[in-house]
C-alpha cells in the first residue's frame, strides 16, 4: 500500500526566508530608546518619532510621547516587550479628531538603496490610513485597529541619503479620544562591493523514487549574483538559478550536491553538501483497521498489525476494530472513520475500558535497507493523550496534540532505526475508565536500498537501573551496523565472562554488584564503547501509605486497627497496646474479637525490613456499647434494604409538604443525578417516584437511651438530600448540623450532646426548593451509636400505703428514673386493664401517685406502671 502524502510534504524541503547583508541603520521601534531598550517611565518623548501633522492645534508636535499606565491599555495591545505607544498626549493618549502623521528617518548613505527592504507590524487608535515611503504612499492600510498588530512591507521607494517614513493615523469620533502608534519593524539593505556569500546553504533530504525534490540557496553580495549547481563536483548543465530540482527522483539523483554562488567581487560554494538520498517506499505499513490489502475491516475484527502491546484492560494483545454505530464514533466526539483507516482497541465496546496506558505496537522489516535512511510518517489520534511514539524502545519526541477529535502529523526521523525487525510503539494514555481507542492513518515510509555500513552505531543507551537486593537487575543496548555484531559487557572496566549478548541480567542482586556497567560492541568495520549506566541499590525502608486510625469499637463485637505500608519486602509488623508489645500480632491487620474493655488504650505499629524501621502514628481504641434501634433510611429491622415503595419502619414524617400521611417510602425511581441506592441505605421520601411539593419536609427517627450515661453517648453517621438539608435536630433542639443539597455525595455528622434519658427522638429537615413538583427525599447512611451502658434500672413499685387518718385512698410508690414519664393502669381481675393515670411525670429515682379512685370499686384492686416512650 502506497501513502506518500504526509511523508513527501515533510521530507521535500525548501528555504523560503529572505535576508540581506545589513540592517538599516536608524530604523527603530516605537517607544524605545538608541539601543532598542523600552523607554521605561510615561510622558517620555520617543527619540525616533515625530508628529508631522496634527489636527490638534493644542498638541501640534513635533514631540510624541509614552502613556501614562492604565487606559486606553487595555483595550488597547498590550505594552512591550519590544515596542510601546506613543501618542500626541500622555493622558490616555487623548487628541482630536482627524489625520495624524507620525515620521522616523533614516540614512543610506553608503548602501544600495536598491535593495532595502522593510518589514515589520503596526497598530493604531482608530484606523491607518497609509505608510508612506520619502511621501510616496505603499499600499500599506492597518485593518486590525488597536487590538493587534497588521503586518506591512516596503520593498520600493528608497532613495540614496536620508529617507522619511511616514505613517498616517486617522482618530475618529468627534472631539478629543485616545489616539496613539505601535510600530515594530527590520530594514535590511545590501552594501555595495560586497562579495558573493551564501546566507543559506541547501538541505540534506530523503525523497521517493519517483517524487519531485527541490534544493534551494539563499545567495547574498552585490547584484547580480549567479548560481551553478554541481552533482557530485560535477556542473549540472542549465542549473542556474538559486534552486535545483528534480520533476521524478530515480535512483541517478542520489548524490552529494553543491551550488556555486559568484558576483563580480568574489566566488562562494555551499557546504557541506546537500546529500540526497534516494528512498524506496517501505512495505508493512499499514493505517489501523484494516486487511492486507489496505481495505477497512468490519466492526469486531481483530487487525493483523497491531498488538496492544501493554494492556490494561486484558491479558489479550487483540486489538478490535471499534463499534461505529455507538457513540463516541457515530456522529463524534471521535475523528469519524473513513475508507482508508478505522479506529481499533481493547475491545469492541471500550465504555468500560480500564484507565491506564496501552501500547499498540506495529512492527517494520528494514532487511534490505539502509536502517540510517528510514523515516516513518502519518497521522494519529487517540482517546485520552497520546502521550508518545517509540521506536525500538526509545522515545521519538511524537506527541498527540489533537486528542480524538483530529488528527496530528507524526514524523519519525533517520537514525530512530535498526536492521531486520523493527518495533514501533504508539501509547495512548486512558485517564480514568471508559472510552479508550487509537486511530492511524496516511501512514507511510521511505529508506535507500542497501543494509547498514561502517563501524558499529549505538541507537539506544544502557540506562542506570536501581534494584532491591536479592532482585534481579537487567541492562541492554540497542546497536546497528554491518553484521556481524560481537558484545562484551563490563563491570567497572573488567570484562564479564560469557556477557556476550545485546543484554545483561543479574540475578540475585547484592552488595557487590553495585558498580559500573558498559559494553564494546565490535564487527569488521570497528568498535563502539556504550556509556556507562551505574547499578545502585534500591534501598526502600518502611513507609507506611495509611496510618491506624482512631477508632470507636461497640463491646463484645470485633474492632480492627490496620496499617498500609511500602518498602522492600518482607515487612514484618508488631503491634503494641499503650507500649507494650501484642503477643501474636504481626501483621498489617490487629483483629480483636471481641473487643472488651481490656482493649482500650493507646495502639501504634513497629515495621521492620532489611532496609530499617519504622513506627506508625499513635491510634486510640475506645470501647462503649452500641446504642440500639438506630437505622440505615430505606432498610427493614435486620438492615435488609427495603423492596420498592415498601414503608420505612424506622423513619416517619412529622411535616409533610405534599400533604400525605406519616409514612416514608423506600423510592424505587430516583433521579439519575442522585446517589445510587446501595446494599445498606436506600432513599426515602413522600413518594414512590421521588416527586414531592415544594416545602419543608422533616423525617424523624427514635432510638432509646434507657441505661445508657448520657455525657458518653454519641451518634454519627452521613447524609445527603435533595433539596438542601436545612438542620438536623436531636429531641427538637438544633445541633448546627446542616446539609449543602449535593445529593451525588453523603456527608459525615457527629452529635456528641443533647442526649436525654429514655426515648430520643433524631430528626432531619429538608426543603424542596422550586415552584412545581420536583424530587425531594432523604439518605442517612452509616448511622450508629456508641455509649456507655450502665444496665437498666430496677422498675418495680416498691411500696403500697395506706396513709394514716385517710383509709379511703393508697399511695403507690416505684423506683422511676429521672426524666422519665409514666401510665400508672388498675384491673379487678388481671385480664381488663383501665388507666388510673395518663401521664405521670417522674419525680427522680422514686415517684409515688395516691389512688382513691381504684381502691374503692370493689373488694380487691391490682396496680401496674408503664414507662412511656
Amino acid at each position: 500500500m502506497k501513502t506518500t502524502s504526509i511523508l513527501t510534504a515533510v521530507l521535500t524541503l525548501s528555504i523560503a526566508v529572505m535576508a540581506m547583508a545589513a540592517p538599516i541603520p536608524g530604523l527603530f521601534n516605537t517607544g524605545v530608546d538608541g539601543e532598542g531598550a523600552l523607554l521605561a517611565d510615561s510622558g517620555v518623548v520617543d527619540p525616533h518619532y515625530t508628529i508631522i501633522q496634527s489636527p490638534d492645534v493644542g498638541l501640534p508636535g513635533p514631540d510624541a510621547v509614552t502613556l501614562n499606565p492604565g487606559f486606553p491599555v487595555p483595550p488597547w495591545l498590550a505594552e512591550g516587550p519590544d515596542s510601546r505607544w506613543i501618542a500626541p498626549s500622555a493622558a490616555s493618549g487623548n487628541g482630536n479628531e482627524g489625520q495624524w502623521t507620525y515620521r522616523i528617518s533614516f540614512d543610506l548613505t553608503g548602501f544600495d538603496e536598491s535593495s532595502a527592504e522593510i518589514t515589520g507590524d503596526w497598530a493604531v487608535d482608530n484606523g491607518g490610513t497609509a505608510i508612506l515611503i520619502n511621501g510616496s504612499d505603499t499600499g500599506n492600510v492597518n485593518t486590525g485597529g488597536f487590538g493587534a498588530f497588521t503586518a506591512f512591507s516596503v520593498t520600493s521607494g528608497f532613495i540614496a541619503g536620508v529617507n522619511t517614513l511616514d505613517f498616517v493615523v486617522s482618530n475618529a469620533p468627534t472631539g478629543a479620544n485616545p489616539t496613539g502608534l505601535r510600530v515594530e519593524m527590520l530594514g535590511t539593505v545590501e552594501v555595495p562591493s560586497e562579495p558573493a556569500n551564501i546566507l543559506e546553504a541547501p538541505s540534506s533530504l530523503t525523497v521517493f523514487a519517483g517524487d519531485a525534490f527541490t534544493l534551494s540557496a539563499i545567495g547574498d553580495g552585490a547584484s547580480p549574483l549567479s548560481y551553478q549547481w554541481k552533482k557530485d563536483d560535477v556542473d549540472i548543465p542549465g542549473a542556474t538559478s538559486d534552486s535545483f530540482g528534480m520533476a521524478a527522483a530515480t535512483q541517478d539523483d542520489a548524490g552529494s550536491y553543491t551550488v556555486v554562488v559568484s558576483n563580480a567581487f568574489g566566488t562562494a560554494t555551499s557546504d557541506p553538501p546537500a546529500e540526497v538520498l534516494i528512498a524506496q517506499q517501505l512495505g508493512g505499513l499499514f493505517p489501523t483497521g484494516v486487511d492486507e490489502f489496505g481495505v477497512v475491516l468490519a466492526d469486531g475484527a481483530t487487525d493483523p498489525h497491531y498488538q496492544i502491546f501493554v494492556n490494561p484492560n486484558s491479558e489479550s494483545p487483540d486489538a478490535i476494530v471499534q463499534d461505529s454505530t455507538i457513540f463516541p464514533i457515530v456522529a463524534g466526539p471521535w475523528l469519524a472513520n473513513d475508507a482508508v483507516s478505522k479506529w481499533i482497541g481493547p475491545a469492541f465496546n471500550t465504555s468500560a475500558a480500564f484507565g491506564g496506558d496501552y501500547t499498540y505496537r506495529v512492527t517494520l522489516d528494514l532487511t534490505g535497507f539502509d536502517p540510517t535512511t528510514a523515516t516513518v510518517g502519518g497521522l494519529w489520534a487517540s482517546d485520552n493523550d497520546g502521550i508518545g511514539i517509540l521506536v525500538n524502545g526509545v522515545p521519538t519526541g511524537n506527541l498527540n496534540t489533537q486528542g480524538f477529535g483530529g488528527a496530528t502529523a507524526f514524523q519519525i526521523n533517520p537514525g530512530s532505526f535498526v536492521s531486520g525487525l523493527n518495533t514501533i510503539d504508539f501509547v495512548v494514555n486512558n485517564a480514568s475508565a471508559g472510552f479508550t481507542g487509537l486511530r492511524v492513518t496516511e501512514i507511510g515510509g521511505g529508506a535507500a536500498l542497501g543494509g547498514a555500513v561502517g563501524a558499529p552505531v549505538i541507537v539506544r543507551q544502557p540506562e542506570d537501573v536501581m534494584a532491591e537486593l536479592g532482585a534481579q537487575a537487567r541492562f541492554s543496548v540497542l546497536a546497528d551496523s554491518a553484521q556481524p555484531l560481537t558484545y562484551q559487557w563490563r563491570f567497572d572496566g573488567a570484562g564479564l565472562g560469557g556477557a556476550t549478548s545485546p543484554e545483561l541480567k543479574i540475578f540475585n542482586v547484592s552488595e557487590a554488584s553495585v558498580g559500573d556497567y558498559d559494553v564494546i560492541v565490535t564487527n569488521g568495520e570497528g568498535t563502539v564503547t556504550s556509556d556507562v549506566a551505574t547499578l545502585a541499590i534500591l534501598r526502600r525502608p518502611p513507609k507506611i501509605l495509611t496510618q491506624p486510625a482512631d477508632t470507636i469499637a461497640a463491646r463484645g463485637e470485633p474492632a480492627t486497627l490496620s496499617v498500609v505500608a511500602d518498602g522492600t519486602m518482607p515487612i514484618s509488623y508488631q503491634w503494641r497496646l499503650n507500649g507494650t508489645d501484642i503477643l501474636g500480632a504481626t501483621t498489617a491487620n490487629l483483629i480483636i474479637d471481641p473487643v472488651g474493655d481490656s482493649n482500650t488504650g493507646v495502639y501504634d505499629v513497629i515495621l521492620t525490613n532489611s532496609d530499617g524501621k519504622f513506627d506508625s502514628d499513635s491510634a486510640t481504641l475506645t470501647v462503649l456499647d452500641r446504642v440500639p434501634g438506630l437505622f440505615n433510611t430505606g432498610v427493614n429491622d435486620s438492615a435488609v434494604p427495603l423492596l420498592d415503595n415498601e414503608v420505612d419502619p424506622h423513619y416517619t414524617f412529622v411535616a409533610n409538604a405534599n400533604g400525605g400521611g406519616a409514612d416514608t417510602l423506600a423510592m424505587g425511581a430516583i433521579p439519575g443525578a442522585w446517589l445510587s441506592n446501595s446494599i445498606t441505605s436506600r432513599w426515602i421520601g413522600p413518594t414512590t417516584n421521588s416527586d414531592g411539593l415544594p416545602g419543608l419536609y422533616t423525617f424523624q427517627t427514635t432510638f432509646d437511651l434507657l441505661g445508657f450515661d448520657l455525657e458518653s453517648v454519641m451518634v454519627l453517621g452521613r447524609w445527603t438530600s435533595d433539596n438542601s438539608g436545612v438542620e438536623v435536630r436531636l429531641n427538637g433542639v438544633a445541633t448546627g448540623i446542616t446539609g449543602s443539597g449535593d445529593f451525588p455525595n453523603l456527608f459525615d455528622f457527629e452529635i456528641n450532646r443533647g442526649f436525654v434519658a429514655g426515648v430520643n427522638t433524631l430528626e432531619f429537615d429538608v426543603n424542596n426548593a422550586g415552584d412545581a413538583t420536583n424530587p425531594v427525599g432523604l439518605r442517612v447512611e452509616d448511622l450508629e451509636g456508641f455509649g456507655n451502658f450502665g444496665g437498666i434500672p430496677d422498675f418495680r413499685i416498691t411500696s403500697i400505703t395506706r396513709p394514716s387518718g385517710n383509709p379511703l385512698t393508697l399511695t403507690l410508690t416505684w423506683a422511676s428514673i429521672p426524666g422519665a414519664k409514666y401510665r400508672v393502669e388498675f384491673s379487678q381481675d388481671l385480664a381488663s386493664w383501665s388507666e388510673l393515670a395518663d401521664i405521670v411525670d417522674s419525680q427522680g429515682d422514686s415517684t409515688t401517685l395516691d389512688d382513691s379512685f381504684a381502691l374503692n370499686l370493689g373488694s380487691r384492686v391490682f396496680y401496674r406502671v408503664v414507662q412511656l416512650p
